[in-house]
């Protein structure tokens, strides 16, 4: 596009579900001279003509009903390269409501225009902008291309040229300069910046690099500046909430994240940074309330993805597990059954997700949180016995819960080799998944009763093997308190029950009911074949000490 702009064999892409919109939006353009006008209702049919047409000019209305809104389908359409660096985007609106106005201008179109317009503002915003995408054009397919030292030399070749587009020029060599990690010539640009005219923007830029320097008390004072003097600088509470952060100030974190969260609660990652803080600092509740907003923001947006479901669930039943209130912990654990059997028709739709298997693992730690640990054991080992014994089979996504709901139920051969394919995983697992499982396997409370348990089954074995069958079922009593439904230390101790039973003149109906109780707790379970061919012949021997 050219300075003398031209209408004439444009395509021009309208996004709106108002017909009558559409037709007085094409009127204008006709007006302006355009002669390739196209509709798409929808968000999704967007992005399916953009995929086969390349489009000069898209005007998206930012509400478009059901689905994604105008700001997510810009989104997408940029993260799935089905727009050229040359296209201009608008966003259009006629409501003015203080979130939804955030949001859109964090996407950064082209343009935000608000109803009404008129047809003589339109034409010159469009001419202006398009103006300013042809003149920069260089620079944003450098940056499309993700070559950020490209974009920074051509930025630097404007700005020697005193260009009228000086200061944006300057403003995007910063942001490849932070892409390139190159922090310390970005900081040095922005004070050069800010010693000629005070600009919110480039004052919340600074306080983001110095951040990212490391500066965290510098990055706490501009933040702060920033925000008292514009409070809806939405960039500079993540820096100060970051900040915070890292100087072990959680609360202070927390606190910042979600005011900026109660201004626009729209954005995936800063619900997500509310989401880690919480769970940091306890509060499961504020942790499922994020984590709800980000599976609901999520499948409407380019990050949708069964990961999003996943740390929903788990936040629910973290939540519950720390619920004193009964009626609110059961009404929780309610929340996962409705909440699996929408998802089925959203997430249980990806092909390259288990979301049986998935069901399982929640529905087992729901059982396991209500302390049913037998009908748990059974959900487990029914819906993964494909995983349990195999975890280089388990999925990234279904890593973290297998560990989870195996620790649940006090399975602990089977949890500790997922915790080392966790651990050779981590670069690949969600971040917030594989931190909710390092929390557990790296606390005292996890190592101290592991290693309880391993000592207490230890010893178990060792008084069985020595003739002293009652001193080892108590001791492997005292391990099962630890992990009620191992099946390992269950077998181990029913053994050591029936060579009591066989071998003592002292016998009473007690032994035979823990053994009868032990096997009973392990029936429609689907074991591994060594456990199974143990219970099966551990079956047999108490019916011969039975009959006799």
């Amino acid at each position: 596009m050219s300075a003398e702009f031209s209408y004439s064999n444009r395509k021009i892409l309208i996004v709106d579900d108002q017909r009558a919109f559409q037709i007085m939006l094409k009127s204008m353009l006709q007006n302006f001279g355009a002669n390739q006008i196209h509709f798409a209702h929808t968000a999704e049919q967007a992005l399916s003509v953009c995929k086969k047409t390349a489009y000069d000019l898209i005007l998206v209305d930012y509400n478009l009903g059901s689905g994604q809104n105008g700001a997510q389908l810009l989104e997408e359409l940029r993260a799935t390269n089905s727009i050229l660096p040359a296209t201009l985007c608008f966003i259009i609106t006629g409501e003015n409501h203080k979130a939804l106005v955030l949001n859109a201008l964090e996407v950064e179109p082209d343009d935000f225009i608000t109803k009404p317009f008129s047809q003589n503002q339109l034409n010159q915003r469009i001419k202006r902008a398009a103006l300013k995408r042809d003149t920069l054009l260089p620079i944003h397919i450098a940056f499309a291309e993700q070559q950020y030292q490209r974009a920074i030399d051509c930025c630097q070749q404007f700005i020697t040229q005193n260009s009228r587009y000086k200061g944006i020029c300057q403003s995007l060599a910063i942001e490849a300069m932070i892409h390139l990690k190159k922090y310390q010539q970005a900081r040095k640009l922005l004070l050069s910046q800010l010693s000629k005219a005070a600009q919110t923007r480039a004052k919340a830029t600074l306080a983001r690099v110095e951040y990212l320097l490391g500066n965290h008390q510098r990055a706490i004072e501009l933040s702060t500046e920033v925000i008292i003097n514009n409070p809806f600088t939405l960039s500079a509470y993540d820096s100060l909430s970051l900040a915070f952060w890292d100087n072990g100030e959680v609360n202070k974190a927390l606190k910042t994240i979600r005011r900026a969260n109660e201004l626009c609660p729209l954005s995936i990652s800063r619900q997500q940074i509310m989401a880690e803080l919480a769970l940091e600092s306890g509060n499961f509740r504020l942790a499922k309330e994020a984590f709800g907003q980000i599976l609901k923001l999520a499948r409407c947006s380019v990050h949708r993805g069964p990961e999003h479901l996943c740390n929903f669930i788990r936040s629910l039943i973290d939540e519950a597990q720390h619920e004193d209130d009964l009626y609110r912990k059961n009404r929780l654990l309610q929340e996962v059954g409705n909440v699996l059997f929408k998802a089925r028709h959203e997430e249980g739709q990806d092909k390259a997700f288990d979301f049986n298997a998935f069901e399982g693992l929640s529905q087992a730690r729901v059982l396991a949180t209500k302390g049913e640990i037998r009908q748990a054991k059974r959900v487990l080992f029914s819906s993964n016995q494909n995983y349990i014994q195999k975890p280089k089979l388990v999925s990234n996504v279904l890593l973290t819960d297998t560990f989870l709901t195996l620790h649940s139920v006090g399975e602990y051969e089977y949890a500790m080799p997922m915790i080392e394919e966790l651990k050779s995983r981590q670069n690949d697992i969600n971040h917030l998944a594989y931190k909710v499982a390092n929390k557990v396997y790296q606390s005292q409370e996890f190592s101290s009763e592991i290693a309880t348990f391993k000592e207490l089954n230890q010893r178990g074995i060792e008084a069985h093997n020595h003739g002293d069958y009652r001193q080892a079922y108590q001791l492997f009593a005292k391990a099962l308190r630890l992990a009620p439904g191992n099946t390992g230390v269950i077998l181990n101790r029913i053994q050591s029950i029936l060579k009591y039973l066989a071998t003592s003149d002292q016998r009473s109906i007690q032994e035979f009911e823990e053994c009868k109780i032990g096997l009973q707790s392990l029936e429609g379970i689907q074991l591994s074949p060594s456990h199974s061919d143990r219970l099966k012949a551990l079956k047999d021997e108490f019916e011969i000490i039975v009959r006799s």
